[in-house]
């Protein structure tokens, strides 16, 4: 099941589980996979974030 919150941020909604592609860093040595993008939202805040999150949520 995927968390209600991530960071302190309200999920708002959230992606089936698919490959939206890796995040690269140090130059290749540590490669993470994407598995869902995120809309969520911050209490007191105006605006949304998109997280990129990899599989193994909650």
């Amino acid at each position: 099941m995927f968390p209600d919150y991530l960071d302190g941020a309200k999920v708002k909604f959230y992606t089936k589980k698919d490959n939206f592609g890796i995040v690269d860093y140090n130059g290749g040595e540590k490669m993470i996979n994407i598995n869902y993008l995120a809309i969520c939202k911050y209490d007191n805040t105006q605006g949304y974030y998109l997280f990129f999150c990899k599989e193994g949520l909650g």
